[in-house]
């Protein structure tokens, strides 16, 4: 289904399923980046297990848009990625290419994602907060800016490889000794930088803007100890008919999460005093797809998911996403190059 005009509010749904392996990934197809630290070079691509962090559930969706460049330059080539948008920084995700005519289309499950676009060889980027599947959209490629910041960890005293990231992005970099960091070519916007170190729950800054051309600079992200940093997570569950989904029981667990709660009357939830982490919700219900969704808490705060998770009926959807109609080799409409896993710092 196309739909035209605004980016609608946005659906999140669950995981579950397996990526065929391969050694090349074709526009449209989900694939895992390499989770690599600031200034590396081309990742390499994994093939995750059956269960493994990140792998999405096929309900053969798409993102269909146009990617603009200044100056009416070719619009061919440019590669867009749309990641899960609470996810962690190592989350796989889809991928299309646009054709001479700056189109694209991504095959995907029904999800909320964010959509970078890059031009290869290029510093002209784009990003799109927050696109639900089955819709459409405009993306006009503007200069990068460059946003710094600090990590303060009181008892640590050298700060160096702590990782900082963008949740829902691959927008990722690693701090000095004295915890600064630099994260180059960001697409204009605005951004909640958080960071991650051993022992120590995540925190996150306080939203910045990034303009073309500029630097902006963050506020400090203060790290807790991992046995006090708690968070949150809230969302709703509804049906296929978007009906709620009252009374379905809803776990939180990984890294030391082991928390459960009952979806109220209208289907939402609320899940308080979790690790600030990377953690994992599931449902299960007879009769609908397993749930499994990866998502970042975070110290002190209380993530709103936004809008509704909807659940799946059984036998919704196969094993390894694929364009619709069929075929093994999902391509963007209008055909484009053959990109690989980006393993950059930042898009």
């Amino acid at each position: 289904m196309r739909v035209s005009g605004a980016i609608r509010t946005s659906v999140i749904v669950l995981v579950g399923t397996t990526v065929a392996a391969c050694s090349t990934f074709l526009p449209g197809t989900h694939v895992p980046r390499n989770a690599a630290g600031a200034g590396a070079g081309a990742g390499t691509v994994a093939n995750p297990a059956s269960g493994a962090p990140g792998v999405l559930q096929d309900s053969r969706l798409k993102i269909e848009g146009v990617v603009r460049i200044p100056d009416g330059d070719n619009s061919e080539g440019i590669v867009v990625r749309a990641y899960p948008a609470f996810g962690p920084p190592d989350s796989l995700y889809f991928e299309g290419v646009t054709d001479k005519n700056g189109r694209f289309s991504i095959t995907l499950p029904d999800g909320t994602y964010n959509l970078i676009a890059r031009r290869p060889g290029s510093t002209y980027r784009a990003i799109k907060w927050q696109v639900q599947a089955a819709t459409f959209v405009d993306l006009d490629l503007t200069p990068t800016g460059t946003l710094k910041g600090k990590v303060v960890a009181g008892s640590l005293g050298d700060l160096t490889g702590i990782e900082v990231f963008v949740p829902g992005t691959d927008i990722v970099g690693r701090t000095d000794a004295k915890g600064n960091y630099t994260l180059n070519n960001v697409p204009q916007g605005s951004y909640q930088v958080a960071a991650k170190a051993t022992g120590y729950g995540i925190g996150q800054a306080a939203s910045t803007q990034v303009t073309a051309g500029q630097t902006a600079t963050a506020g400090d992200i203060s790290l807790s100890p991992a046995a006090t940093a708690k968070g949150g997570l809230k969302g709703r569950l509804v049906y296929p008919d978007n009906s709620a989904a009252a009374g379905l029981t809803v776990t939180i667990d990984g890294n030391g999460a082991n928390s459960s709660t009952a979806t109220a009357g209208d289907g939402s939830f609320t899940v308080k005093d979790l690790p600030a982490s990377y953690v994992r919700l599931t449902v299960n219900v007879n009769g609908f797809q397993p749930l499994s969704l990866r998502l970042v808490v975070f110290a002190g705060q209380t993530t709103d998911l936004v809008e509704e998770i909807r659940l799946v009926a059984a036998g919704g959807g196969g094993s390894t996403p694929q364009p619709s109609g069929g075929g093994s080799t999902p391509q963007p409409s209008g055909g484009g190059s053959t990109p690989q896993p980006s393993g950059g710092a930042s898009p």
